[in-house]
């Protein structure tokens, strides 16, 4: 690779990026806004632009707007929202990166860079993505972005999904997502495949005709029309029972079906997500779930994070949850405090997102002013265990807490300093005075 230009507000992720960047022998142009980096891409074009999300710009990104047909283009920010992660990569991002960069991360950028660069083809954007809607799908830890990547680059095609994570996770706001991002002009229909009883599924799946069987008073339309030109999304496909399973693995592979009791043949338009909480490889050795069937849903796998290995989201998702007990309430809630988003950071939440949810609109509702505080949080999580019995002193609490909020976020320390409310200065005083490593 033979030049790189780098576009970043921060002079000092600049000199850090351009001394490593130079280290695997590529050279680099830096530029610290987007006028200036559009100068010099029009200028000579590199092979690629490393490009801010620059927040000046209400989250846009200039420079890939120009440069992403020729040239990839990674954009890096210190946390994504929803938003920003679609926008870039629907607009033509080769990828999406957060601060700081590690250096496997950055090798196996460059090692895809090169590889673009021996079959170059032309960049092509996603049509327009509409705005995400107000569930709880927010995050900027890693994690998180690789799934809300993964969802934009597959969101326009007809590709089937499988979404996997623990209960509480997500899956189905995530489907709905890739339904709203897919722009498909049907329904969102869901079904639990626990719920459905062996007799039954094919009436389920497929519908069925008035008289088919005792007690069908009339035609009925099963999933898979119900969800024409839609997204069909099946919960908890790891416990389908069997017949369920050979039966949805025909309608995928033939792409048509028939009534119950009927004669026409239906060929119907549909996208299916699945989702489950088990591991469906482990199953398919045991052979309790079709290898075939397993092939067939996996054409795209996402995978949700659980709660405990991205903590560097509960700020965010805590900030959702409390504005829409507000929107619901009326309650004038301002935020929570750090010692009680300190008790939220240290909690293993097993029940995930769900559970955190749950926290925290029963705290809201015993807060009787404008913050919540530990003690609205008593009874709801378990309490901190001490690893020593002896007193802490203030300094040690404040050493520990600092050290857990930058090895939840990564150290990413523009997180960190939000979380903790303190200043970049104050941050890189506490971690040389505390001897902190890892950053």
């Amino acid at each position: 690779m033979q030049r790189v230009l780098l576009v970043d507000g921060d002079s000092r992720f600049r000199k850090e990026m351009k001394d490593r960047l130079t280290r695997r022998g590529v050279s680099v142009a830096c530029a610290g806004t987007a006028r200036e980096g559009l100068r010099l891409y029009r200028r000579g074009r590199p092979a690629c632009v490393f490009a801010e999300a620059e927040p000046q710009d209400g989250g846009g990104f200039p420079v890939l707007e120009e440069a992403h047909r020729h040239t990839p283009v990674v954009v890096v920010s210190e946390g994504f929202s929803p938003d920003q992660v679609y926008s870039a990569i629907s607009g033509g991002a080769f990828d999406c990166l957060t601060k700081p960069v590690d250096d496997p991360t950055l090798d196996g950028l460059l090692y895809r860079l090169r590889r673009e660069r021996k079959s170059p083809v032309e960049a092509c954007p996603l049509e327009h993505v509409p705005h995400v809607g107000g569930e709880m799908i927010v995050g900027r830890s890693q994690k998180m972005v690789e799934a809300l990547k993964t969802i934009a680059a597959v969101a326009g095609t007809s590709a089937t999904v499988l979404i996997c994570g623990e209960s509480g996770t997500g899956k189905e706001l995530m489907a709905r997502e890739i339904h709203r991002a897919s722009r498909r002009p049907g329904a969102f229909v869901a079904l639990n495949c626990v719920a459905v009883m062996e007799t039954l599924t094919e009436s389920e799946l497929f519908g069925h005709e008035r008289g088919a069987f005792t007690g069908a008073a009339g035609r009925r339309a099963g999933c898979f029309e119900q969800a024409s030109h839609g997204t069909l999304f099946l919960d908890e496909i790891g416990d389908a029972l069997p017949g369920f399973q050979a039966k949805l693995l025909r309608v995928l592979d033939q792409v048509e079906f028939r009534r119950v009791g009927g004669q026409e043949t239906i060929r119907p338009d549909v996208r299916v997500v699945a989702a489950t909480n088990a591991e469906l490889e482990s199953l398919v050795a045991k052979g309790t779930f079709r290898a075939d069937l397993y092939y067939r849903l996996s054409e795209v796998t996402v995978l949700l994070p659980p709660l405990r290995d991205r903590l560097a989201d509960i700020p965010l998702l805590a900030r959702r949850t409390l504005s829409e007990v507000r929107h619901r309430t009326g309650r004038s809630l301002g935020g929570i405090s750090q010692e009680a988003m300190h008790r939220l950071m240290v909690h293993p939440w097993p029940g995930n997102v769900r559970e955190l949810q749950n926290v925290l609109v029963r705290a809201a509702l015993h807060c009787r002013g404008r913050t919540i505080q530990c003690n609205h949080l008593k009874g709801l999580i378990s309490d901190e265990s001490p690893d020593s019995e002896e007193p802490l002193t203030l300094s040690e609490v404040e050493r520990r807490h600092i050290e857990q909020v930058l090895n939840a976020t990564g150290w990413n320390r523009g997180m960190a300093c939000e979380i903790l409310g303190v200043s970049r200065p104050t941050l890189r005083r506490k971690i040389r005075d505390y001897g902190l490593l890892g950053g």
